[in-house]
C-alpha cells in the first residue's frame, strides 16, 4: 500500500507541474522579419520540445504562431508561420508567447 500511495504522490505532484507549467507565458525579446525569426525567452519550467508549436499574443489578441528551430536554456530560437498570422498583424519585441498545445498528465 506504501508504494501505490507514493505512485499516486507522485502522479499527483507531476499532474499539479503540468497544469501550473500551462499558465507560464515566454517573451519574445527580437524579431528579424527579413529571415523571419525572432528569439524568446522562456521560463525554466515552461515544458517545450523541438516539436513544440507556440502561439504569440499581444494583450488578450492572436498574433499568429511559431516552430521552434532550437532550445538553448531559457532561450528558444522560432521560426514565423507567416500562413497564420492574423491579417495585418506583425510579431514584435514584447510580445508573449505559449505553447499551442498543454501539457498533458
Amino acid at each position: 500500500n506504501d508504494e501505490e500511495i507514493r505512485d499516486l504522490d507522485a502522479r499527483i505532484a507531476k499532474r499539479a507541474s503540468n497544469i501550473a507549467g500551462n499558465a507560464l507565458e515566454g517573451l519574445i525579446t527580437a524579431v528579424n522579419n527579413n529571415w523571419g525569426f525572432v528569439t524568446v525567452e522562456v521560463p525554466r519550467t515552461m515544458k517545450l520540445t523541438s516539436s513544440t508549436k507556440l502561439i504569440v499574443k499581444r494583450g488578450g489578441n492572436y498574433i499568429g504562431e511559431l516552430k521552434i528551430n532550437s532550445i538553448e536554456g531559457r532561450r528558444v530560437v522560432a521560426d514565423i508561420d507567416y500562413r497564420s498570422l492574423k491579417s495585418g498583424m506583425v510579431v514584435q519585441p514584447g510580445d508573449s508567447v505559449i505553447p499551442a498545445k498543454p501539457a498533458t498528465n
